[in-house]
């Protein structure tokens, strides 16, 4: 302690882990991995909202205006808004990852600018076409005419195809990003 009169006082212990670069490294390549395993997870279950939404479009006519069907709608539109915020979590973990991996020199800078460049796709991915979606959905279940509903519920199939293409593309790079480090 600084001052002279006073008794003398502990600190609290601190424990560091020391580790290699390369276990640093492989570290940070199982987080990527496991990141890879939730894409996968996100691309089936935006398979699923797909399916949901086709089976929305063929609803007969004359009960697409049931309480049931837009409730059905409404659920899916949800569904598709929960997998915007997961996607857009796992890019800020994958950020979160890459500003780790910066501090090991194993990797080098053009592996680090493309995990950059995939995590900010991921992002604008959760933040566009996802949240476009959603959209879609939500107007289809809340439409008082068929045509509006029907049209409503075409554009959002063609954005869900447009989005599993798309993480379709991520998890390739990203399977590519991890074979370049092993």
């Amino acid at each position: 302690d600084w001052r002279i009169d006073s008794e003398p006082v502990l600190s609290r212990e601190l424990l560091a882990h020391v580790v290699s670069v390369e276990s640093h490294a492989e570290l940070i390549r199982a987080r990527m991995e496991e990141l890879l395993g939730k894409l996968s997870e996100i691309a089936r279950l935006e398979e699923d909202v797909l399916l949901e939404t086709l089976k929305l479009e063929n609803v007969d006519p004359e009960k697409a205006l049931e309480e049931s069907t837009q409730r059905r709608a409404e659920e899916t539109a949800e569904k598709q808004e929960k997998l915007s915020e997961q996607l857009k979590a796992m890019s800020e973990e994958g950020l979160e990852n890459l500003r780790e991996a910066m501090k090991n020199p194993v990797f080098n800078e053009e592996t680090l600018s493309e995990w950059s460049e995939t995590m900010q796709e991921m992002q604008e991915l959760s933040e566009g076409k996802m949240q476009e979606a959603s959209k879609q959905l939500s107007k289809s279940s809340s439409s008082s005419s068929k045509s509006e509903r029907s049209e409503n519920l075409s554009e959002a199939e063609n954005t869900e195809r447009e989005i599993l293409e798309e993480l379709q593309e991520l998890q390739g790079e990203i399977n590519e990003q991890l074979d370049e480090l092993e």
